[in-house]
């Protein structure tokens, strides 16, 4: 190149990077808990163990439902679940 087109591979190179990060940008504004939910916090008191537990859910933004746990401090892993998730069941009836 004599430098008369030199400055169109900085734009190839240039519109691929944006677009790269434009990618990255939109995926990490996509909900983890799934397209339409969300997560919510509560604490909970567990039926099971009959103690009070802080216990992340995932909820359905339309109807308002918890759909299951995303975490729970029962546990020594928070993030899997090991019990039958009674607590959704329990706050969807008194939420109803």
């Amino acid at each position: 190149m004599t430098g008369q087109e030199s400055w169109l591979t900085f734009a190839f190179i240039a519109g691929g990077g944006l677009a790269v990060v434009l990618m990255g940008w939109l995926a990490s504004r996509a909900s983890k808990a799934g397209r339409g939910k969300h997560y919510a916090s509560q604490c909970v008191a567990c039926s099971k163990k009959h103690e009070v537990f802080d216990c992340t859910f995932v909820q359905d933004n339309a109807t308002g439902k918890l759909e299951g746990v995303a975490r729970c401090s029962a546990f020594d892993d928070p993030e899997r679940i090991k019990c039958e998730e009674n607590c959704v069941d329990e706050i969807n009836q008194t939420n109803a």
